[in-house]
């Protein structure tokens, strides 16, 4: 019997929606099914015209508004559009179809592997080219696939209750159209940043910008002369670091001072930045002496030198870069396999409750971490994933038990519940930016950029939070203190440049106009109780106002989403990188048109392992291991062990034959199958 023709709509034009869309394609050829793609996009240019006429689309605001010095923070084998179909698509189309002839040269001739992070821009070209490529295949089996690209915007998803089985809801569009579809895939992009108390107060002045991305806005960090502070040690952060090495001179400075050993080539090079820099210091020959003289590179102090000089000369300055911890976070090109460190067991019985002690035991968690496991992975040791799995099984744990103290209880007028969430959510917020620091890796190059700039004077890291900033006319005063109220910083700055992760709270004002904040106003979704963004179930349906599924309607990227996938790891933040999105999004695919994942796994529950109640959950963190998979699972449900066990530890067989999942002494036969994924 043939299958019936689906109405698809994707909400979304960056990478995640062009994934679904070409994911969505892929799988209407493969199951020979009719399909309409409604594909919505009314910010980035979905519908932006190539030459050939053929409407195409961009990377999104991650790639297509940055520049070549920015890459990606996961390497090539994990940035693919289609994971579950082919791993190392990208790095074939790297090798096969790329079209190089607009690539600066180092870059044009690079021979890629599989462990490389690329700059962004060529991400959004491999993104635009699989668009392309997923519309010539539905121009050329328009019998089996029909692609919209609309820029328009959606304004409400309606379901459908006429009792005709035409369609499972309506889309509504701000041209007043309306789109009768069976399922929508919501690729609708992450919050804008909200204002951040201490900026309210200059949030107009142009010297703060609050929005890393905004197109066509001043770019300070490029200005040599200008001291730039950017609050945020995320991507966003270290966006803005390379930003400035590039862009402000700073890199061709030392490139000059390390490798020129002709000191005619060096004055030349050296006249040659002031030109294009403005660096007029470098056009005296006697504070330069050593360096035109000498017919080799620079010594350090020579360099040191020179660069103080430029500084005292105020025509290159340092740039600030803050956060509360501070927490830096780099993957290396070597092909880690992560493991969780062994902390020592901890006995539940022994924790506090109160949430100033658990707060404080989970400060000390945090510390221990940073000391432990930060600074060997600075020396490359361990991975930031060592770092993220070792911490995050605690975290449901310490969730779990914290009480509210009197404070909540009269906030929440004795409402015991609504206490207790308040006190969860000030637990989380030691985690959030640990968690979501560490949840990002960067190349090496990252490290070695943040060292230099970091040796020579021209970045300044404090580890404190931002207090006050105080508008002094062309710039901003800027004061920084620590957990006791101490200054760590104070002066001023040309710019405050706002690089933390966008708020998640969809209840948050600012977040008003985001289509997931009004679809939980209209009851097909709701706030989580922890701020973080929308709840979902193990599908990624959002959990409507009633409490039930709204299975006609899948997130797979933006707000960051609560649910049964992410919870059982305390992974507490949105999707880090395309990778997981890309792998979410084929999923959500797959189920779309009525497949089951070949990766999907169920928990299962084995109470003997533990107290009653306790859960094993799957699917684990996974590491591809010789012609199978080793991956970790996480005990969850622990309200009566004495014991916490965080990891399990199995290898898969390659046919997806039953396994044991053991630890050191106890044992639980799973029926999983090969090579599943978070």
């Amino acid at each position: 019997m043939p299958q019936k023709s689906l109405n698809l709509a994707v909400i979304g034009g960056g990478a995640v929606g062009v994934t679904a869309v070409c994911n969505a394609v892929m799988m209407a050829l493969e199951t020979s099914r009719r399909t309409t793609i409604f594909h919505f996009e009314h910010q980035e240019p979905v519908a932006e015209q190539a030459q050939d006429g053929v409407p195409i689309a961009t990377g999104g605001i991650a790639y297509n508004r940055a520049a070549w010095e920015m890459k990606v923070n996961r390497q090539v084998k994990e940035m693919g559009l289609f994971p579950t179909h082919d791993e190392l698509h990208l790095l074939k189309w790297l090798e096969t179809s790329a079209d190089r002839s607009a690539w600066p040269e180092a870059w044009r001739s690079h021979t890629f592997t599989e462990n490389d992070f690329l700059p962004r821009p060529i991400v959004d070209q491999y993104v635009r080219q699989c668009y392309l490529g997923s519309l010539q295949s539905g121009a050329l089996f328009s019998d089996l696939v029909t692609i919209h690209p609309l820029r328009e915007e959606v304004t409400d998803i309606q379901p459908n209750t006429s009792g005709r089985n035409v369609a499972a809801c309506r889309i509504l569009t701000a041209d007043h159209h309306t789109y009768a579809v069976h399922h929508v895939l919501a690729a609708c992009g992450q919050f804008r940043n909200s204002t951040p108390e201490f900026a309210e107060s200059v949030e107009t002045n142009p010297a703060y910008i609050g929005y890393l991305w905004e197109r066509n806005r001043d770019r300070p960090e490029t200005d040599p002369a200008k001291t730039v502070l950017t609050v945020g040690t995320g991507l966003g952060g270290m966006d803005v670091m390379r930003s400035r090495w590039f862009k402000a001179g700073i890199a061709e400075l030392l490139d000059v001072l390390e490798h020129a050993r002709d000191r005619h080539e060096t004055r030349a090079l050296l006249e040659g930045l002031a030109d294009k820099y403005g660096f007029e210091s470098l056009r005296r020959p006697k504070d330069l002496a050593p360096t035109y003289r000498r017919s080799q590179a620079a010594t350090e102090n020579e360099k040191r030198q020179i660069i103080q000089g430029l500084i005292d000369a105020g025509e290159l300055q340092p740039m600030v870069l803050t956060s509360r911890h501070l927490n830096l976070h780099f993957a290396y090109e070597e092909d880690f396999v992560a493991h969780p460190l062994p902390l020592p067991p901890v006995d539940l019985a022994s924790l506090p409750t109160d949430i100033d002690q658990i707060t404080e035991y989970a400060n000390r968690l945090i510390e221990w971490t940073d000391r432990e496991v930060v600074g060997k992975q600075r020396f490359g040791k361990l991975t930031w994933e060592d770092i993220l799995w070792t911490v995050q099984p605690y975290i449901p744990m310490l969730l779990a038990r914290v009480e509210p103290n009197q404070t909540h209880l009269a906030a929440a007028h004795h409402d015991y519940d609504a206490a207790k969430t308040a006190a969860q959510r000030e637990l989380l917020d030691r985690f959030h930016s640990f968690l979501t620091t560490h949840h990002i890796g960067m190349p090496k190059e990252t490290i070695d950029i943040y060292d230099k700039m970091t040796k020579y004077g021209l970045l300044i890291p404090v580890a404190g939070q931002m207090q006050d900033i105080l508008d002094f006319g062309n710039g901003l005063n800027v004061l920084i203190e620590d957990s006791q109220g101490q200054a760590l910083y104070e002066g001023d700055v040309d710019a405050v440049i706002n690089a933390i992760q966008p708020n998640s709270d969809i209840t948050h004002p600012a977040n008003q106009n985001h289509l997931l904040a009004r679809l939980a106003g209209a009851g097909l979704a709701r706030a989580h109780k922890w701020r973080l963004g929308i709840e979902v179930d193990e599908h990624m349906h959002p959990v409507g106002a009633d409490g039930r599924p709204v299975t006609f309607l899948t997130v797979i990227s933006g707000a960051s989403m609560v649910g049964s996938l992410f919870e059982q790891f305390g992974l507490l933040t949105f999707a880090a990188s395309l990778e997981v999105s890309a792998w979410i999004t084929a999923q959500a695919v797959e189920r779309v048109f009525g497949r089951t994942p070949a990766e999907e796994m169920t928990a299962v529950n084995k109470p003997e392992m533990f107290a009653a109640g306790a859960e094993i959950c799957l699917p684990g963190r996974v590491a591809q291991k010789g012609n199978g998979c080793e991956f970790w699972v996480q005990a969850m449900n622990l309200p009566d062990a004495s014991q916490l066990r965080p990891y399990w530890r199995a290898t898969l067989a390659a046919n997806g034959t039953s396994v044991d999942v053991c630890t050191f002494t106890d044992h639980v036969t799973t029926h999983p199958v090969p090579r599943a994924r978070q």
